[in-house]
């Protein structure tokens, strides 16, 4: 016969019913055994085991008792507690009848304690009073694993704060594993759920005993409904699933609140507030409580349950804030709408009462039970409302009952029944009905702005002729002021007329900006009259400035044959409008010189970045401007045309805007510290606006050119040189080449310092 004993607890006093009856059974086992069968072996439980007669060990049992009923002693309860026996494979093993608790008031147990104990343990099953939520609990239970192939399981404790097991195999091996709601991710086993979670590898013949630690500290008590689940089993059970579902719901929630903040914030219209307020709450609810904030962040459970039950009492202050604005209950139920209000501000006092109570005490029982109560209130209230709003007619009403009653009536009720008969997928479909109310209150919300839009067109409408005679008059003026202030610069301000424009205004943008300077015109305009030099420029900018426009820039100033324009959409337009410039002034010189006048080359500079357009002067004269170091370094740019022999010369910041470069002729000419400045730029001669033949020879010898460079600035001048020799080989007249040709050769009989870095310092404009 095999007996597995346990101890019962320790302690003197009288035999109870039960000891009684096991004497009564044992001495009547006694007699039958020695009239039947006088010699049968046993196990006793604790590692002894040893081989007696069975008649022996009935007396035995039966002197023990017969001496605790005399004498006052408590024995040990023997064979209340058995191993629990697995002999065929299930999905789910329950080990409440096997398993003996013991209370630790004092929090000082240490495992060599447990082990060392026999008779400290009480069935679990016959625990008469609650477990305490001060007391750390232990359990332990023995599995005998009887199946003929190795298993992989799940221990399962449910949701406890602090959980730990210690599986201790019969080679005295122990595994140590801990897990928690309140435990960190990476200190668990496995991080699925609140819910507790081990795993265990049962080998066949095998005995394996488990000793659980638990512990709470937020006033609820522990848990021991402990089960084994097949791993496999374990794995169907939607675990993984439950997260993917949540995450999917989870993105419809952000994207709807992330919507519904836009509206509010273009519109200014209440209800779109309080709804992405309503859907926040709510997506934080359910990221505490399924989601990925359902373990505590940095090891805190106080924070962790502080947003959890925040977030529950926030859902209903923000749902009925989102009724009033919508329905406009002031207007259509006045006496509820006061009455709302002052419930919201009474729940608003309660949660933060409630926040308090969890920050100094952890007392979740309590402020479970409290938070269940108004939220049942809620429920009631929200019927209330619901009748008096049908009544109403209001077609805004009937979105919102439809919207409400899904999740409260049908929701809801699927969610508890869920909970209480561990329906599979029950809280999907709760979200789910959480999508038909956001669908909805959307509707709702859509239906409200359709109804402000007609009201807003009626009145509009009723301006509109009083407001088109004004606009003709201003259209007037403002085309008349445009040709000295360009719209553009008006937009940019936030004006759609100069009329608005005050001193100080301002705004600051990322831009590119466009300089352009005529070669030689001094000489030019020496050779001419001042109504000629007037004419000759008007002729001149009549061609250039309508291209900046169609390429969505504008001109900011004209100063004598110079010109500055500003992009404010793309770096890629003003590229195309220099190289368009340039093909527009070929055919201008054509007719030049046809007239016998001298052709006209220009120089382009471009560089992209943040600058300051406003309205600069005095109350008495004011004027466009914009200030910013872009605009100084636009200009060295096009000053640096000259030294670097190209008509168009751009900044790596500009070619880092372009969008497509790869549609232009370019080649990177080197690293130069303009005037006035201390950051090197390196800059790019952009060649499609140059004759044909240049292009041609400048794609050509641009592999090389750029490669003797690439030497040039890591001190390989040999290598450099001889890339020089081949640009000039085939372009003779490129004088970049022949400069860094001049200084390749200087450098290599003479050598440069360790902080050389071939960075050219410009000390002209």
């Amino acid at each position: 016969m095999n007996i597995s004993l346990l101890g019962s607890g320790p302690g003197f006093g009288k035999i109870d019913d039960q000891l009684s009856a096991i004497l009564f059974v044992n001495i009547l086992s006694t007699w039958l055994n020695f009239r039947i069968e006088p010699n049968l072996s046993f196990n006793m439980a604790d590692t002894i085991s040893v081989s007696l007669s069975q008649t022996a060990f009935r007396i035995f049992i039966c002197l023990g008792f017969l001496c605790s009923w005399l004498f006052g002693v408590k024995a040990p309860l023997l064979g209340q507690t058995q191993p629990v026996r697995i002999t065929y494979l299930l999905d789910t093993i329950y080990l409440d009848q096997g398993l003996a608790i013991y209370q630790d008031s004092t929090h000082t147990v240490s495992l060599e304690d447990i082990l060392s104990w026999d008779d400290r343990f009480h069935p679990y099953e016959e625990w008469e009073k609650p477990l305490d939520y001060r007391s750390t609990y232990w359990g332990r239970v023995t599995v005998d694993y009887q199946f003929d192939d190795t298993s992989q399981w799940i221990i399962n404790t449910h949701n406890n704060g602090f959980a730990e097991v210690f599986i201790i195999r019969e080679n005295e091996e122990i595994i140590h594993q801990k897990a928690g709601k309140y435990l960190a991710d990476a200190e668990k086993e496995i991080t699925t759920g609140h819910e507790v979670f081990f795993n265990l590898t049962l080998y066949p013949g095998e005995q394996v005993e488990l000793i659980f630690k638990v512990r709470e500290i937020d006033h609820f008590p522990p848990d021991f409904k402990i089960k084994l689940i097949e791993f496999y089993h374990w794995h169907t059970l939607d675990h993984d699933p439950k997260e993917n579902m949540v995450l999917f719901f989870q993105g419809i929630f952000w994207v709807m609140l992330l919507y519904n903040f836009i509206l509010f914030f273009s519109t200014g219209f209440r209800a779109y507030l309080y709804y992405a307020l309503y859907l926040l709450s709510v997506a934080l609810f359910v990221l505490v409580a399924v989601g990925s904030l359902q373990s505590p962040p940095f090891g805190d459970p106080v924070w962790h349950q502080q947003i959890g039950y925040l977030a529950f009492g926030a859902i209903n202050i923000f749902y009925f804030l989102f009724g009033r604005s919508l329905l406009d209950t002031k207007t259509i139920i006045p006496r509820w709408d006061r009455f709302i209000k002052a419930y919201v501000v009474v729940k608003a006092i309660v949660l933060l009462i409630l926040q308090i109570v969890i920050f100094l005490t952890f007392n979740l029982k309590d402020v479970l039970a409290i938070e269940f109560a108004m939220f049942f209130l809620d429920n009631l209230i929200s019927l209330g409302l619901f009748i008096a709003l049908a009544r109403t007619g209001s077609v805004l009403a009937r979105f919102f009952i439809i919207g409400s009653s899904a999740v409260m009536i049908i929701g809801l009720s699927l969610a508890v029944l869920g909970h209480l008969y561990a329906i599979q997928n029950s809280f999907a479909t709760f979200l789910s009905t959480i999508v038909v109310e956001i669908i909805c209150f959307s509707l709702a919300l859509g239906y409200k702005m359709r109804q402000n839009e007609r009201l807003k067109l009626k009145a509009e409408q009723e301006k509109v002729k009083a407001q088109e005679a004004l606009n003709l008059e201003l259209s007037k003026v403002n085309t008349a002021f445009g040709r000295f202030v360009p719209h553009e610069f008006l937009k940019s301000l936030g004006y759609d007329t100069i009329l608005d424009v005050k001193l100080g205004d301002q705004v600051e943008k990322e831009v590119t900006v466009f300089f352009s300077d005529i070669r030689a015109y001094t000489t030019l305009s020496e050779q001419m009259s001042p109504r000629d030099n007037f004419n000759f420029l008007n002729a001149y900018l009549g061609r250039v400035g309508p291209i900046i426009k169609d390429h969505d820039g504008f001109v900011n100033q004209y100063y004598g044959d110079g010109i500055m324009a500003l992009f404010m959409r793309s770096a890629q337009d003003a590229v195309t409008a220099a190289i368009q410039i340039h093909e527009r002034l070929k055919a201008y010189n054509i007719e030049r010189e046809s007239k016998g006048r001298i052709p006209l080359k220009i120089g382009i500079g471009l560089h992209t970045g943040p600058l300051m357009m406003g309205v600069i002067g005095d109350t008495l004269r004011m004027e466009a401007g914009v200030v910013s170091n872009t605009v100084n370094t636009a200009a060295r740019m096009e000053g640096l045309t000259k030294y670097f022999f190209t008509s168009t010369l751009i900044s790596e910041y500009t070619l880092k805007r372009m969008h497509a470069p790869e549609h232009f002729s370019y080649r990177f000419l080197g690293i130069v510290i303009v005037k006035g400045q201390e950051t090197p730029i390196k800059v790019y001669d952009f060649f499609d606006g140059d004759p044909n033949s240049v292009i041609q020879l400048k794609q050509q010898t641009k592999a090389d050119f750029e490669h003797g460079l690439q030497c040039y600035f890591q001190k390989s001048f040999i290598e450099a040189a001889k890339a020089f020799d081949k640009v000039l080989a085939i372009d003779p007249e490129d004088k970049v080449c022949q400069r860094y040709k001049e200084y390749t050769t200087q450098y290599i009989v003479e050598g440069v310092s360790e902080s050389w870095s071939g960075i050219e310092t410009m000390s002209y404009k």
